[in-house]
Protein backbone atom coordinates (compact mmCIF):
# COMPACT_ATOMS: atom_id res chain seq x y z
CA UNK A 1 0.00 0.00 0.00
CA UNK A 2 1.33 3.43 -0.91
CA UNK A 3 1.48 6.19 1.68
CA UNK A 4 -1.20 8.86 1.42
CA UNK A 5 -0.42 12.43 0.50
CA UNK A 6 -2.31 15.62 1.18
CA UNK A 7 -1.84 18.13 -1.59
CA UNK A 8 -3.73 21.01 -3.07
CA UNK A 9 -3.90 20.53 -6.80
CA UNK A 10 -4.25 23.81 -8.66
CA UNK A 11 -6.53 23.70 -11.69
CA UNK A 12 -6.22 25.43 -15.02
CA UNK A 13 -4.14 25.49 -18.18
CA UNK A 14 -0.40 25.69 -17.80
CA UNK A 15 -0.44 24.38 -14.24
CA UNK A 16 2.23 21.76 -13.55
CA UNK A 17 0.91 18.24 -12.99
CA UNK A 18 2.72 18.03 -9.66
CA UNK A 19 2.10 20.88 -7.23
CA UNK A 20 5.11 22.69 -5.83
CA UNK A 21 4.23 21.95 -2.23
CA UNK A 22 3.10 18.52 -1.10
CA UNK A 23 2.64 17.58 2.52
CA UNK A 24 3.34 13.90 2.72
CA UNK A 25 1.10 12.13 5.20
CA UNK A 26 3.24 9.06 5.60
CA UNK A 27 6.21 7.23 4.22
CA UNK A 28 6.97 3.54 4.55
CA UNK A 29 9.17 2.63 7.50
CA UNK A 30 12.49 1.34 6.10
CA UNK A 31 12.59 -1.77 8.29
CA UNK A 32 8.90 -2.47 8.82
CA UNK A 33 6.78 -2.26 5.66
CA UNK A 34 3.52 -2.33 7.63
CA UNK A 35 4.30 0.93 9.45
CA UNK A 36 4.40 4.48 8.17
CA UNK A 37 6.06 7.56 9.59
CA UNK A 38 3.57 10.33 10.23
CA UNK A 39 4.83 13.89 10.22
CA UNK A 40 3.59 15.60 13.37
CA UNK A 41 1.56 18.75 13.18
CA UNK A 42 3.34 22.04 13.59
CA UNK A 43 3.47 23.11 17.21
CA UNK A 44 3.95 26.68 18.36
CA UNK A 45 5.19 26.57 21.94
CA UNK A 46 5.84 29.41 24.33
CA UNK A 47 8.96 29.60 26.45
CA UNK A 48 6.99 28.43 29.48
CA UNK A 49 5.61 25.43 27.57
CA UNK A 50 9.10 24.49 26.39
CA UNK A 51 10.45 24.81 29.92
CA UNK A 52 7.53 22.85 31.34
CA UNK A 53 7.95 19.98 28.89
CA UNK A 54 11.69 19.80 29.59
CA UNK A 55 11.30 20.08 33.36
CA UNK A 56 8.19 18.00 34.08
CA UNK A 57 7.61 15.48 31.27
CA UNK A 58 8.05 11.87 32.29
CA UNK A 59 11.16 10.23 30.83
CA UNK A 60 12.90 13.61 30.35
CA UNK A 61 15.92 14.41 32.48
CA UNK A 62 18.05 17.24 31.15
CA UNK A 63 21.47 17.03 32.79
CA UNK A 64 23.49 20.14 33.63
CA UNK A 65 26.08 19.54 30.89
CA UNK A 66 23.32 19.00 28.30
CA UNK A 67 21.94 22.49 28.85
CA UNK A 68 24.82 23.90 26.80
CA UNK A 69 24.17 21.49 23.90
CA UNK A 70 21.31 22.67 21.64
CA UNK A 71 21.01 19.27 19.94
CA UNK A 72 20.69 17.47 23.27
CA UNK A 73 18.01 19.96 24.36
CA UNK A 74 16.10 19.43 21.10
CA UNK A 75 16.32 15.65 21.55
CA UNK A 76 14.94 15.94 25.10
CA UNK A 77 12.13 18.15 23.82
CA UNK A 78 11.18 15.64 21.11
CA UNK A 79 11.09 12.90 23.74
CA UNK A 80 9.05 15.05 26.11
CA UNK A 81 6.51 15.85 23.42
CA UNK A 82 5.95 12.13 22.85
CA UNK A 83 4.67 11.86 26.41
CA UNK A 84 2.66 15.11 26.45
CA UNK A 85 -0.89 16.04 25.68
CA UNK A 86 -1.92 19.65 24.98
CA UNK A 87 -3.50 19.83 28.45
CA UNK A 88 -0.34 18.35 29.93
CA UNK A 89 1.78 21.02 28.22
CA UNK A 90 -0.40 23.75 29.76
CA UNK A 91 -0.11 22.14 33.18
CA UNK A 92 3.65 21.72 32.87
CA UNK A 93 4.00 25.36 31.77
CA UNK A 94 2.06 26.57 34.82
CA UNK A 95 4.10 24.32 37.10
CA UNK A 96 7.35 25.61 35.59
CA UNK A 97 6.33 29.26 36.05
CA UNK A 98 5.21 28.63 39.63
CA UNK A 99 8.42 26.74 40.41
CA UNK A 100 10.52 29.59 38.94
CA UNK A 101 8.80 31.95 41.40
CA UNK A 102 9.54 29.54 44.25
CA UNK A 103 5.88 28.58 44.76
CA UNK A 104 4.86 25.08 45.85
CA UNK A 105 4.49 22.65 42.93
CA UNK A 106 4.57 19.33 44.73
CA UNK A 107 6.63 17.33 47.18
CA UNK A 108 9.74 17.06 44.96
CA UNK A 109 10.02 20.20 42.83
CA UNK A 110 13.09 20.82 40.69
CA UNK A 111 15.47 23.31 42.33
CA UNK A 112 14.94 26.94 41.32
CA UNK A 113 18.58 27.25 40.23
CA UNK A 114 18.14 24.26 37.89
CA UNK A 115 14.98 25.78 36.41
CA UNK A 116 16.69 29.13 35.89
CA UNK A 117 19.56 27.45 34.03
CA UNK A 118 17.09 25.42 31.98
CA UNK A 119 15.07 28.57 31.19
CA UNK A 120 18.26 30.29 29.99
CA UNK A 121 19.06 27.24 27.84
CA UNK A 122 15.53 27.36 26.35
CA UNK A 123 16.04 31.03 25.47
CA UNK A 124 19.46 30.35 23.93
CA UNK A 125 18.35 27.30 21.97
CA UNK A 126 14.83 28.21 20.86
CA UNK A 127 14.94 32.02 20.94
CA UNK A 128 11.94 32.48 23.25
CA UNK A 129 12.04 34.01 26.69
CA UNK A 130 10.55 32.47 29.78
CA UNK A 131 11.33 35.50 31.95
CA UNK A 132 8.52 37.69 30.62
CA UNK A 133 5.96 34.96 31.24
CA UNK A 134 7.32 34.32 34.75
CA UNK A 135 6.74 37.98 35.65
CA UNK A 136 2.97 37.67 35.05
Amino acid sequence: MMPGTLAERPAGPGVPSRPARIDQFGTPHPNEPLRVAVRPADLFLSGAELLGVLAFSPMVNVLDDEMDDPEALRAHLRLGLLFCTPDGMDTYALLALRALRGAYVGPNPPPVTYLRRLAAAVTRTFGVSVDKEADR
